[in-house]
């Protein structure tokens, strides 16, 4: 977990002469979640629990933005033990209004957090993100 855990603090680095360098603003929950994982079986509850944090920050100020990283914000929530909130930032995605092509990383967030095997079957066809992106999230919600 400690190598797993430099990894992916490497991994939230930009190089200085990238293009056109670091966006304004990065999402960085998938990367920050599974640094939380690594800390916590590191027993490094600051560092987990600010993390968690973050995220839950981040998905709150986010909600108008389709992203299937609001997963994350919901897993932290359960991970505090919050379930209220979880439940309360679960139907602001499920009522959130946006249009069905941007609406569809939310809807598989919901389904991830939901665990619904068969919505999450047909909206994977939908190739709505990349398999690696996938494969992690399937992987990080089955430990």
């Amino acid at each position: 977990y400690k190598k797993a855990a430099e990894v992916l603090e490497e991994s939230k680095k930009w190089p200085e002469n990238l293009g056109i360098g670091k966006p304004y603003s990065i999402d960085t929950r998938l990367e920050d979640y599974l640094l939380a994982t690594c800390y916590e079986e590191l027993d490094q509850e600051n560092k987990k629990q600010e993390l968690l944090d973050s995220i839950i920050e981040k998905t709150k100020e986010s909600l108008q933005v389709s992203s299937v990283n609001h997963l994350f914000g919901l897993l932290s929530l359960n991970d505090l033990n919050k379930e209220e909130e979880a439940n309360k930032l679960l139907l602001e995605l499920e009522n959130s209004k946006q249009n069905k092509a941007v609406k569809n990383k939310t809807t598989l967030a919901i389904e991830f957090y939901n665990n619904d095997k068969a919505k999450l079957a047909e909206l994977k066809d939908q190739e709505i993100i990349n398999d690696g992106i996938w494969k992690v999230i399937v992987t990080q919600l089955n430990e």
